[in-house]
C-alpha cells in the first residue's frame, strides 16, 4: 500500500467521521445507513473487480434503490447507490480497473454521499433550532411558588364541593377536553420538539425515515394574544373568524346572564394555550398565559343585549388578602405579574359572594331589575393540576362582573345616539 493510498483512506475515515460529529455519534439512523452503505460499497466492489461478475454490479446498486432506498427513503443511502449505479455503468464500457482505483471511486462515492446527507439536514436542523428557542422549556416553580406558601389554596376541612359544584366542574373538564383534538395536536408537537428522539432525527435528515412524525410550526402558532375590550363594537357583533381561540364558541350559544361567566371561564382557560408540561411537571413548553380572546358577550345569542361594565380577576391565592385587579381591559394573566399592577380590595357584595364560592356555589348573582352583579369561581380543572400544585376543585381565583341587561327600546336609542 502506498503512502498516497493511505492518506485516501484516512482522509475517507476523516470524512465519515466529520458526518457523524454532525449527526450525533449515538445517532441510530446515521449509524444504521452507514453500515447499510458500507454493505452495499463492499459488494458493488466484490462484484466490480471481476470480468465475468462486473456487469452485476450496477444492478445491485440499482436493486438497492428500489427494495432498500425506497420503502425507508435515506437520502444518503439513496445518493450511495445512485453514484454506484453511474460508475458501474461507466465501468462496464472500459476495461476492467485496478483494485486500488475501483476502491477510491467506491469510497468517493460512499463519503460524497455521506456527506451531501448532512447538508441536506442542515436547513432542517437550523428550523428546528429556531422552533426549540421560539417554544423553550420553561419552569413555573417561580411563577406559581405563591401556591405553596397562600393559606386558602386548600379546600376547607373535608375538601368536599357540593354535588351540583362537582357537576359544574365535571362540565368545565368537559368543555376543556371539548377542544383537546386541537390542543393534543399541539401538545403533541411541542413533546416531539423537545424529544431528543425527535432532535436525533432531524439532525440526521439526510439519513432518517421521512415518514416520521415532525414538528410543523403551523401547528404551533397561535394568535397573539391582544387586549380585550370590555364592550362590543358594531364591527365585533358577528362572530369573529379566528379559529386558534374557540373554546368559548364551543359550548354553544346561551342567553341566560349565568353563560356570561360560563363562556368567560372556558374561554380563559382554552386548553389550546397550555403547551407540552414535562417532567418534572414544573417545566412546560409553549404555554400561552391564560386570558380572554373575545368579549364574552359574542357567545351570546343576543350580544348586543349585554352591557359589561365590569369584569375583573379576584387574586385569591398571590397576596395575603384577595384582591382585584383592576384594568381598562379583560383580564389577561400575562399582564398581572408585575408588582405595579393596579388592585383594589374587595367590595361588600364580593365579600359575601365569596364566602359562599368555597363550597357552596359556583355563580352568586345579586340583581337589581335588568342590573346584575356576579361573582364566579375559577377552579382547577384536573387539566389543571399538572401545573397547579393544588387539589382538583380547589378555588383558584374568581370574576367579578357588573353587568347591564339592555332592553330593544335602550338598544335602539344607544344606536341613534
Amino acid at each position: 500500500m502506498s503512502l498516497k493510498d493511505l492518506f485516501g483512506i484516512v482522509a475517507y475515515c476523516a470524512v465519515l467521521a466529520w458526518c457523524a460529529s454532525q449527526v450525533g455519534f449515538d445517532n441510530e439512523m446515521f449509524g444504521m445507513v452507514l453500515v447499510c452503505s458500507l454493505v452495499l460499497s463492499a459488494g458493488f466492489f466484490s462484484l466490480a473487480q471481476y470480468e465475468k461478475l462486473r456487469a452485476i454490479a450496477p444492478v445491485l446498486a440499482l436493486s438497492i434503490i428500489f427494495f432498500c432506498v425506497i420503502p425507508v427513503f435515506s437520502s444518503a443511502l439513496l445518493l450511495n447507490a445512485l453514484f454506484l449505479f453511474i460508475a458501474g455503468i461507466a465501468c462496464a464500457s472500459r476495461p476492467l480497473l485496478e483494485k486500488r482505483s475501483l476502491g477510491r471511486i467506491v469510497m468517493a462515492c460512499n463519503a460524497t454521499a455521506m456527506v451531501l446527507g448532512v447538508m441536506i439536514g442542515w436547513s432542517e436542523v437550523k428550523e428546528f433550532n429556531a422552533l426549540q428557542e421560539k417554544y423553550p422549556v420553561v419552569s413555573l416553580e417561580n411563577r406559581l411558588a405563591y401556591e405553596l406558601q397562600a393559606a386558602n389554596t386548600r379546600l376547607p376541612t373535608d375538601g368536599k364541593l357540593d354535588d351540583e359544584m362537582l357537576l359544574e366542574l365535571e362540565s368545565m373538564e368537559i368543555s376543556i377536553d371539548h377542544g383537546s383534538r386541537f390542543y393534543s395536536s399541539r401538545s403533541s408537537q411541542l413533546h416531539w420538539l423537545h424529544n431528543r428522539q425527535q432532535e436525533k432525527f432531524i439532525q440526521a435528515i439526510g439519513f432518517g425515515v421521512t415518514r416520521m412524525i415532525r414538528t410543523w410550526e403551523k401547528r404551533l402558532e397561535l394568535s397573539p394574544l391582544q387586549d380585550q375590550p370590555l364592550g362590543i363594537t358594531n364591527e365585533d357583533r358577528e362572530e369573529p373568524g379566528n379559529y386558534d381561540w374557540r373554546a368559548a364558541y364551543e359550548i354553544g350559544k346561551y342567553s341566560e346572564v349565568n353563560r356570561l361567566h360560563k363562556a368567560s371561564k372556558t374561554d380563559f382557560f382554552d386548553p389550546r394555550g397550555l403547551g407540552a408540561v414535562s417532567e418534572p411537571r414544573e417545566q412546560v413548553a409553549g404555554f400561552v398565559g391564560h386570558a380572554f380572546h373575545y368579549p364574552p358577550q359574542l357567545t351570546m345569542t343576543n350580544p348586543s343585549q349585554w352591557n359589561i361594565k365590569r369584569l375583573q380577576l379576584v387574586s385569591l391565592l398571590k397576596y395575603s388578602e384577595p384582591k382585584v385587579y383592576e384594568l381598562d381591559h379583560l383580564p389577561r394573566m400575562d399582564q398581572l405579574s408585575a408588582e405595579d399592577v393596579p388592585t383594589r380590595p374587595l367590595d361588600t357584595f364580593e365579600e359575601n359572594a365569596l364566602k359562599q364560592l368555597w363550597t357552596e356555589k359556583d355563580l352568586v348573582i345579586s340583581s337589581n331589575k335588568n342590573n346584575y352583579q356576579m361573582l364566579g369561581s375559577l377552579r382547577a380543572a384536573k387539566q389543571c393540576l399538572d401545573c397547579h400544585r393544588v387539589d382538583r376543585g380547589t378555588l383558584l381565583g374568581a370574576f367579578s362582573y357588573e353587568i347591564q341587561y339592555l332592553t330593544t327600546n335602550k338598544i335602539v336609542k344607544e344606536s341613534n345616539e
